[in-house]
């Protein structure tokens, strides 16, 4: 795919915000996921946009139809994280194309964040070619593990790119970076490798809780939420696992994952 396709970010959340500040206004009404990755909350309250936020239920299930039934001539942008981050959930690669060609006929844009890429290997960026209203974003923090270096890109048609590079600032990422991406995407082998044995020791833990009979959800990412019955167990197990200093983070605050923690995997030693 021909450069004039790509523009590299300080990682996904500045993609996020160039596509707020080239296609939203204050009062433009958006779709998104609830919850979904923080950030795009928080552009939201910066440029005072509507949100349509399409939750999630109980057994943590998406009601595609309602994203579907959402888009009309009235919305500006559809924002979907695939797979979702804090659910690790994901939308169908059949429904997802059925979203963009609804959006595209009503004059509306369709964000899809592949932040996860490389856990889940659907991906919608051949499609860019196709749709005028698709926009990927990637990072290089996940599948890459490169967190660090604060690296992603956006990928649209070229239109799209010129106009979004308008928003770009001077001095986005730095020497060092760029030659950090260079050698990576010239050893993909190494990418390979971290990606396959995270999903190792993502194996690992789900068959050791299998055998401690603990439930948890089937996620399309690096990691895994666990329901520990109660919230009581909840804080004893938080609170014991960051004395031994393994750190976990707390699950999505929605009626799913009210007993849940949150565990992200890395690659098995």
């Amino acid at each position: 795919m021909p450069r004039s396709n790509f523009l590299i970010t300080s990682g996904s959340d500045i993609g996020i915000r160039h596509c707020f500040e080239l296609l939203t206004q204050k009062n433009s009404k958006i779709i998104t996921l609830s919850p979904t990755f923080g950030m795009v909350d928080v552009y939201s309250k910066i440029y005072e946009t509507r949100q349509v936020r399409i939750e999630y239920d109980q057994n943590l299930t998406l009601n595609y139809k309602k994203i579907y039934n959402s888009i009309n001539n009235t919305v500006s942008m559809i924002m979907i994280a695939n797979p979702n981050s804090p659910t690790g959930t994901v939308i169908e690669h059949q429904k997802l194309l059925d979203i963009i060609k609804k959006a595209n006929k009503k004059n509306c844009f369709v964000v899809i964040d592949e932040a996860y890429f490389g856990f889940y290997k659907s991906s919608l960026l051949s499609f860019i070619k196709k749709f005028k209203n698709l926009i990927i974003l990637r990072t290089f923090s996940k599948a890459f593990g490169l967190a660090g270096i604060r690296a992603g890109f956006i990928a649209a048609n070229k239109n799209l790119i010129k106009k979004l590079y308008a928003f770009r600032p001077m001095y986005e990422i730095s020497s060092i970076t760029c030659l950090t991406i260079e050698e990576i995407l010239k050893n993909q082998n190494i990418v390979n490798k971290y990606t396959s044995d995270t999903l190792k020791g993502k194996e690992f833990l789900t068959e050791q809780l299998d055998k401690l009979g603990l439930n948890y959800y089937k996620t399309y990412s690096n990691f895994i939420l666990v329901d520990f019955n109660t919230k009581a167990l909840v804080k004893k197990i938080f609170n014991g696992l960051q004395k031994s200093g393994i750190l976990v983070r707390k699950a999505p605050n929605i009626k799913a994952c009210k007993t849940c923690l949150r565990f992200t995997l890395g690659p098995t030693v």
